[in-house]
């Protein structure tokens, strides 16, 4: 049975959740990395290389685990999905804070990327892409805007570090992990269906004729998880995906310790490092409108 529609489509709220996570795994991972660069490199007398390999490795991981976490997502639902990874990440984050060697560094941050990837990008866009059909571009480049505007981070995880030194700094983000996702993981649905709603709030009608049902029939042909897996495209999709990662990550990694380096204060560097993803809004919000003509 269809429920009514309501005042707000539930979809939306999924929407804002994925903003949200978004927000906060972004800015403090992969954003937020560059103001914890310097502090461990100092402590620990590693070189930028050694350290930066991390990051490197991390956006690596992240895409390779990307299928692995829409497999699950698919299977388990979405809310099962975040809360392990979230719970995972915050394991990895409080092992990065106890760090004594680069293997326990490179450990910490596999299991960093083995979390976000069951708490971002993979799974939260398809949860938000199975409640919406023509608003589609609308509601993913929502979500989305959760990662630009996690910029907004940079600046108090340096002021964060400033005043406890980036070990403790970094387990109050691990804790930080579990009390913002994990309540907000309890708002995602698997399948509109599933509770009475169909995709964009829409109500559902008698279908009359025969060339509505063909219709309607085409517009719910899916693929499996091992069709896409069997897919070239797929295959060039996840490519594209691991060079945009870790350009962007190369990039992200290393402008705080940069411009510390060329003289300019740490305080001041987490304003330009903030600059860098929220740029990137634009482009996001701009989903909507290059799905609008593909159609």
């Amino acid at each position: 049975m269809t429920r009514k529609p309501a005042k707000i489509f539930f979809g939306w709220w999924i929407v804002i959740a994925s903003f949200l996570i978004a927000f906060y795994v972004a800015g403090v991972v992969q954003y937020g990395f560059t103001a914890l660069f310097e502090p461990i490199a100092n402590e620990m007398d590693w070189s930028y290389a050694h350290i930066a390999l991390a990051a490197s490795l991390r956006g690596v991981e992240m895409s390779l685990l990307a299928p692995i976490a829409g497999i699950f997502a698919d299977r388990w639902g979405p809310i099962i999905t975040i809360l392990i990874g979230a719970t995972i990440a915050a394991m990895g984050l409080s092992l990065l804070s106890r760090v004594t060697s680069l293997v326990m560094f490179y450990g910490a941050f596999a299991l960093i990327a083995m979390g976000i990837s069951g708490c971002t990008m993979t799974v939260l866009m398809a949860a938000v892409a199975r409640w919406f059909r023509k608003k589609v571009g609308l509601a993913t480049g929502i979500a989305v805007c959760g990662f630009g505007t996690s910029g907004l981070l940079i600046p108090g995880i340096v002021k964060l570090i400033d005043m406890y030194e980036w070990r403790t700094a970094t387990n109050i983000l691990a804790l930080g992990m579990l009390v913002w996702i994990l309540p907000l993981s309890f708002v995602f649905r698997h399948k509109p269906e599933q509770y009475g709603y169909l995709p964009d709030g829409a109500v559902e009608e008698p279908i009359k004729h025969m060339h509505d049902r063909n219709l309607q029939s085409a517009s719910e042909v899916g693929m499996t998880a091992k069709q896409a897996l069997q897919s070239g495209v797929f295959w060039r999709i996840a490519l594209v995906y691991t060079c945009n990662v870790m350009f962007i990550s190369t990039v992200i990694t290393h402008i705080m310790p940069y411009l510390s380096n060329v003289g300019i204060a740490r305080s001041l560097s987490s304003v330009v490092a903030t600059a860098l993803p929220l740029i990137s809004i634009g482009g996001r919000l701009g989903l909507d409108w290059r799905c609008r003509k593909s159609q």
